[in-house]
C-alpha cells in the first residue's frame, strides 16, 4: 500500500509532466508550422522537441548530474515554459494563455512545498 508521502510525491509530478508534455507537443507544432516543402516540416517537427529533451534532461531531470539548483532551476523551467507558451502563442493562439498562467501556478506551488 502507497504511503501518504508517495501519494504526496505523485500527486505533485503530474502537473510537472503534462507542462512537460504540452510544451514538447507545442515546440513540435510551431516547429512544424517554420517547414517548408514536403520534408522540413517534419524535420523540424522532430528536431525541436529533441533539441528541448536533449536541454531538460541535462539541466532539469531529477537525476541528471548536471542538475541545475535553486535560482537557476527555476530560471530554467521559467524560460522552457515561456518557451512553451510563445510556442503555443505561434503555433494556436488562445491556449498559450492557459498554459502560461498554469505553468505560473504549477511554479509557485513547487517552490511553495519545495519541490523545484
Amino acid at each position: 500500500m502507497p504511503t501518504a508521502a508517495r501519494i504526496f510525491r505523485i500527486q505533485t509530478r503530474v502537473p510537472a509532466y503534462v507542462l512537460e508534455a504540452a510544451l514538447l507537443g507545442a515546440v513540435a507544432v510551431a516547429a512544424f508550422d517554420f517547414g517548408v516543402g514536403a520534408i522540413l516540416p517534419w524535420l523540424f517537427a522532430f528536431a525541436a522537441p529533441a533539441a528541448v529533451i536533449a536541454v531538460w534532461g541535462r539541466f532539469a531531470a531529477p537525476e541528471s548530474e548536471h542538475r541545475l539548483a535553486g535560482a537557476r532551476l527555476l530560471i530554467f523551467k521559467t524560460s522552457m515554459f515561456a518557451l512553451g507558451t510563445g510556442a503555443l502563442a505561434i503555433s494556436t493562439g488562445p491556449p498559450a494563455v492557459a498554459y502560461a498562467i498554469a505553468a505560473i501556478l504549477y511554479l509557485i506551488l513547487a517552490l511553495s512545498l519545495g519541490i523545484l
